[in-house]
């Protein structure tokens, strides 16, 4: 029961991280590189595929910039 919550708990912090934080890193590449096409104006915490491919270019920006900085180029 306890176990339950606390993975519940985890998943939903992870997910808030993930979005709330590599969502807003990735919005402005993507509308670069789409020249202002994507993503389109709809919620960003929807399951939906602009939002999962803004976060995960958000996500790779964020761990090259934190590679960058630590001196691994």
């Amino acid at each position: 029961m306890l176990h339950d919550i606390v993975v519940e708990t985890l998943q939903q912090l992870a997910r808030v991280l993930f979005y709330g934080l590599c969502y807003v890193i990735g919005w402005p590449f993507v509308k670069l590189i789409t020249l202002g096409t994507y993503p389109r104006k709809h919620g960003w915490l929807d399951d939906n595929r602009d939002g999962l491919w803004t976060s995960l270019l958000g996500l790779v920006i964020l761990l090259v910039g934190i590679l960058a900085v630590c001196g691994q180029f």
